[in-house]
C-alpha cells in the first residue's frame, strides 16, 4: 500500500528536508494509516535495520543491538551497492507498553543521536504522541521532522477508489461506506476485506490487525473469524509461541471428532516450530519468525474453521499454555523410538482426552492399547507429573 501520492505539500517538503539533511523523522497516525508503509518507501534504497514489534524482548538492550549493527553495516556497505543506511524504529508505543527495559533503552539512543549517518524514522500511534518521555526527547532535535498521517474522508476515499480500480473490483459507494466505516478507517483492515471481497466472501472482518490486543482476545479473534494468512501472520506478531500453545490446548474442542486424523500433523508441527524458535533464538537469526506462527497457528485456525466442533465457540478456553510448552520441549528435544503408530505423536492429547476429560472414546482406547507397554509406561509417568493426577497404564494394555 503506497500512500505517498496522499500526502500533502507540506508532508512533501518535510520528507524532502529529512533526505537532504539526514534529521531523525516522526511518523505518527492512527493503526492503519500508513505509517509503515510510507517508511519503508522512503527507505527502499538503503541498507535497512528494521526495529519493530517483533524485537520486543529479544534483546536485552536494543540500543546495543542497534549500534552493533550499524557496525556491521559500515563493514557490509563496501560490498553492497546500496551505500546508505537507515533505522526504522516501528510500533514504539508497543515497546513502551509490552517491554519497558528496551523502550528506555531506545529513548537513551534517541537522545544521542549517535546514528553514524544512518537515517532514523521513529513511528508510534497518534495518541502516544502526547507521552512526556518522547515529547523529551523531540526537544533534543534542533528541528523537528514529523508526519501525522490524518487522511480527511475524502482522501480515504481516494484511496480506497484507486486500489478497487487497480484490481478491477466493482462496489457501491453504499458498500465503501459500509466497509470503511465498520473497519473504523484502518486501511490494513480495508485491504483484507477487499481480497476476501474479490474472493466472494461478503462478510467484514471487523477486528483490526495491528491492534496489539491482549494474547486471550487474540485467540478467541482466531475462533470466531478466520483470516488469510498474511492477517495471521500481523495479527500475531511477537505473541506467535503464546497464541499458538493457547490454541494447542484447546483443538481438540474446537475441531470435529471424526476429524482428529490432523491432531499428529498439528502436533508434529508445533514441535518443528520449537525446534526452529530454539535455534532462532540462540542464533539471532530473527529471519525466521513469521515461521513460528505458519507452523503453528495457522495449520490449527485452518482445521478449526475447516471442521468445526459443534458449540466449539461455546466452550471455555483453557489458557495453560506452560504445560503445553512443557509437553512440547518434551517431546521435541528427546529422541526417542516411535512405533509404526502414528498417534504416538499426540500421547498427551489422547491422555488428556481419557484422563481430565473423562471421555470415554473407543477409537482413542484402541490407538492407545496399540504402543509397547514401556512407551504408554513412560508416557504415562510424564503425564502424572504435569497434570498432577494419576494414571494407572495397564488400564491402556491390549
Amino acid at each position: 500500500m503506497n500512500i505517498y501520492p496522499y500526502l500533502s505539500s507540506d508532508q512533501l517538503k518535510i520528507i524532502d528536508r529529512f533526505h537532504s539533511e539526514k534529521t531523525a523523522l516522526f511518523i505518527t497516525g492512527p493503526p492503519g494509516a500508513g505509517k509503515t508503509s510510507l517508511a519503508l518507501e522512503l527507505l527502499k534504497d538503503t541498507v535497512l535495520l528494521r526495529i519493530d514489534a517483533g524485537s520486543i524482548k529479544l534483546h536485552k538492550n536494543v540500543c546495543d543491538f542497534i549500534l552493533n549493527s550499524i557496525r556491521k553495516h559500515n563493514i557490509s556497505l563496501m560490498f553492497q551497492e546500496k551505500q546508505e543506511r537507515s533505522i526504522l524504529i516501528d510500533d514504539l508505543h508497543v515497546f513502551h507498553k509490552h517491554d519497558k527495559v528496551n523502550f528506555k533503552h531506545l529513548m537513551h539512543f534517541l537522545k544521542a543521536k549517535k546514528t553514524y549517518g544512518s537515517k532514523v524514522i521513529i513511528a508510534y500511534s497518534s495518541v502516544f504522541g502526547k507521552n512526556k518521555e518522547l515529547i523529551k526527547i523531540k526537544q533534543h532535535y534542533d528541528k523537528i521532522n514529523s508526519i501525522q498521517l490524518h487522511y480527511s474522508y475524502q482522501i480515504y476515499y481516494r484511496i480506497i477508489n484507486d486500489i478497487f480500480e487497480s484490481r478491477m473490483i466493482s462496489m457501491s459507494s453504499n458498500e465503501m461506506d459500509i466497509l470503511l466505516y465498520t473497519t473504523n478507517f484502518n486501511l490494513n483492515t480495508v485491504l483484507s476485506n477487499i481480497d476476501r471481497y474479490s474472493d466472494n466472501h461478503k462478510t467484514i472482518i471487523k477486528n483490526e490487525c495491528d491492534n496489539f490486543d491482549a494474547v486471550a482476545e487474540v485467540t478467541e479473534n482466531l475462533i470466531k473469524y478466520r483470516y488469510d494468512i498474511a492477517d495471521l501472520l500481523r495479527y500475531t506478531h511477537s505473541d506467535e509461541t503464546s497464541i499458538g500453545l493457547n490454541l494447542l490446548e484447546n483443538c481438540h474442542k474446537l475441531i470435529k471428532e471424526d476429524k482428529y486424523k490432523c491432531l499428529p500433523i498439528i502436533y508434529q508441527l508445533h514441535a518443528h516450530s520449537d525446534r526452529m524458535e530454539t535455534f532462532m533464538t540462540s542464533s539471532h537469526e530473527w529471519g525466521f519468525r513469521d515461521y513460528l506462527a505458519s507452523l503453528t497457528i495457522f495449520p490449527i485456525h485452518y482445521y478449526i474453521h475447516k471442521y468445526p466442533a459443534p458449540s466449539a465457540r461455546a466452550h471455555t478456553l483453557i489458557y495453560n499454555k506452560y504445560i503445553s510448552k512443557s509437553l512440547i520441549n518434551v517431546n521435541a528435544q528427546k529422541k526417542e523410538r516411535y512405533s509404526e503408530n502414528e498417534y504416538e505423536r499426540t500421547i498427551y492429547l489422547l491422555l488428556y482426552t481419557m484422563q481430565i476429560l473423562k471421555k470415554d472414546n473407543k477409537q482413542v482406547l484402541e490407538l492407545l492399547q496399540s504402543m509397547h507397554h514401556k512407551d504408554i509406561q513412560r508416557y504415562c509417568k510424564k503425564f502424572e507429573f504435569f497434570y498432577e493426577v494419576k494414571v494407572n497404564p495397564r488400564k491402556f494394555f491390549a
